[in-house]
């Protein structure tokens, strides 16, 4: 593999992003979609660094930056049983829901009030 294109791996924005790019000029009057995504080694086992994303920032960077990517749908998540491995180790935990419903659609945003961007900067954040 290239070394830019592994280095594009590691940032699952960057590869979506040129994923959807690639498929939208190759088929330019077509609806495309992301099939699936997801960390995997070269032979398309469970990637040992799963283990260590435990609060699923991979899936949710993929999952983001397919919905604004201009395809016609979010990306399809490869190993959704870890999803439910991982969903059923953190039962109870509340979670908050948003959305806008129209006449013949309704989108919804699951919100982790634990994932607060000022818990993840570790709350030390300098006055200005």
């Amino acid at each position: 593999m290239h070394a830019e294109t592994q280095k594009n791996y590691k940032d699952e924005q960057a590869t979506i992003a040129a994923k959807a790019q690639f498929l939208r000029e190759h088929a330019p009057t077509k609806p495309v979609l992301i099939g699936e995504f997801g960390l995997a080694p070269p032979k398309w086992g469970l990637s040992e660094y799963m283990k260590q994303d435990t609060a699923g920032v991979h899936f949710h960077n993929g999952l983001q930056a397919s919905a604004f990517s201009g395809v016609s749908g979010t990306a399809l998540f490869w190993w959704w049983e870890e999803l439910d491995r991982a969903r059923s180790m953190r039962l109870g935990k509340s979670h908050r829901v948003q959305g806008c419903q129209g006449r013949d659609r309704a989108y919804l945003w699951l919100f982790d009030p634990e994932a607060i961007w000022w818990d993840t900067a570790g709350g030390e954040v300098s006055a200005q």
